[in-house]
């Protein structure tokens, strides 16, 4: 009874960290559910119940993905090298704990899959390896990039003689030894799943260390910091690239310093967050921009391989990576503000700067702008990209005007922002991607166009955003932010 009750707590405790705010896993999840939901309903509306329950199975399936990476995430939190060689039994209840976790999950995934497509074996085994893999990749960031080349190749490596004969040989194995390949993804695959939980030593430390510093690194970008000694050098590289611009605007604005409201606000951005500066951001964009037409020229003239279909395959993810890169950066302020709220004290006594309404004003003007350019950027470049009227063409554009009033989030009462946590982060990452996936089946349902929702969601905007500029004037002033909190 104490065994199981420890094996409970193990499994139960990424759900009960008050420490971090751990509700919005829940939410997550119960978000996932509501998104499967929504094309769920679509599709029986127009008589597709095949469609219906690829969906619904569809969705299950990446949640309980989710639900491991949460799982192996707190059990490698739990597996410290200490307890690992002082505490008898420690490893043992993780090791136990973590395969209960992954066969649960290898065996319901392709249990609801196989209802709706078939080949359940099939599913078991593409499910427990792409858990696998995942794993390993969260260990290693670097195998993100490999994999990304392995995908955009795969026409060309898929063809060769050495992938036929082993795909021949899989086929085989499947049709003439079902028994021996489910023995394989029952015995095999949860032991290697249990060798992520080591049992102490000098490598066990540095893996420990290792970890903590990659979380510690996302927990920090995710709320508007860095730290140079958790990037690695790649980090750093790119690091100096993205503020080349941020040092140049700086290098400026100090030898053209004047005692003027728009001089000192603009010499106060830069001191409130250099990753929510619309320079860094600036820089960024190009950086990757640069990546893009370098990896569009390799694989075009190099390899001969025609991009645009990619891209026009890619379409709602391509949609989401697009817009989130661009206007995440501009919402990422409240967590530099916050972070810098002790400079801005002392930017206060900077001559000329605005106080009261006219600070309030000022400020939520310039935050504006870059949301708007930014989410203007990015409408563009995906109309340039995705020129068809298809319905999943509209379904990309849909998402990017349903995410303008995202805009709104910035004026609002500085004086009271409440300390940020990673939490808070994802969950306006989790109700930015459920409204507009709501938004987006909506129009759907409605049958609008793109167009037709921009208007509707830019008149709606504008009235709120009307209203919250005349808020402002009432608010106490901006600086220093969390002072009233």
């Amino acid at each position: 009874m104490n065994s199981l009750r420890a094996h409970r707590d193990i499994l139960l405790a990424p759900f009960r960290r008050n420490r971090d705010n751990a509700l919005w896993m829940w939410l997550g999840l119960a978000a996932l559910l509501v998104l499967a939901i929504a094309p769920t309903l679509l599709a029986w509306r127009f008589e597709s119940v095949g469609l219906a329950k690829g969906f619904a199975v569809g969705t299950l399936a990446f949640a309980l993905e989710l639900l491991w990476l949460i799982e192996l995430g707190s059990v490698q939190r739990q597996n410290h090298p200490n307890a690992a060689r002082l505490v008898p039994g420690h490893v043992q209840r993780l090791r136990e704990s973590l395969v209960a976790i992954y066969l649960a999950v290898a065996l319901t995934s392709p249990a609801a899959l196989g209802s709706v497509f078939g080949h359940p074996l099939a599913w078991g085994l593409a499910a427990g390896l792409m858990m696998l893999l995942l794993a390993i990749m969260l260990q290693n960031p670097w195998l993100w990039g490999v994999w990304w080349v392995v995908l955009v190749f795969a026409h060309r490596w898929t063809a060769t003689a050495a992938w036929q004969g082993l795909r021949e040989l899989a086929l085989s194995a499947y049709d003439t030894q079902p028994l021996t390949l489910a023995a394989l993804g029952l015995l095999l695959l949860p032991w290697l799943a249990s060798r992520f939980v080591h049992d102490g030593g000098a490598a066990h430390a540095a893996i420990f260390k290792r970890n903590a510093q990659r979380r510690r690194a996302q927990q920090l970008a995710l709320m508007g910091q860095t730290q140079a000694r958790d990037q690695g050098r790649a980090g750093q590289f790119f690091g100096a690239a993205f503020l080349f611009i941020y040092r140049r605007w700086m290098q400026h604005l100090i030898a053209t310093a004047r005692p003027a409201p728009r001089s000192v606000l603009a010499r106060a951005e830069l001191s409130c967050g250099v990753n929510a500066h619309w320079a860094t951001h600036l820089g960024s964009m190009l950086v990757f921009a640069a990546l893009a037409a370098l990896t569009w020229a390799v694989a075009h003239f190099g390899y001969g391989v025609q991009v645009l279909p990619f891209i026009n395959q890619g379409g709602y993810g391509m949609a989401i990576g697009i817009t989130l890169a661009a206007v995440l950066p501009a919402l990422s302020v409240r967590s530099a503000l916050y972070s810098t709220r002790r400079e801005q004290a002392l930017l206060m006594l900077l001559p000329g700067m605005p106080r009261g309404a006219a600070l309030n004003q000022g400020l939520a003007r310039r935050q504006m702008l870059h949301f708007l350019v930014s989410w203007a950027a990015a409408a563009l470049l995906l109309r340039l990209l995705v020129l068809d009227d298809s319905p999943a063409a509209n379904a990309v554009h849909g998402y990017v005007v349903c995410c303008l009033p995202a805009g709104l989030l910035l004026w609002r009462d500085w004086s009271r922002l409440p300390p940020p946590t990673p939490a808070n982060a994802a969950m306006a990452l989790l109700w930015i991607g459920l409204a507009t996936g709501v938004s987006g089946a909506g129009t759907w349902w409605l049958h609008w166009s793109p167009d037709l929702l921009l208007v509707v969601v830019a008149l709606a905007t504008l009235a709120v955003g009307t209203w919250r500029w005349q808020r402002l004037a009432t608010f106490p002033q901006a600086f220093p932010v969390s002072r009233i909190a």
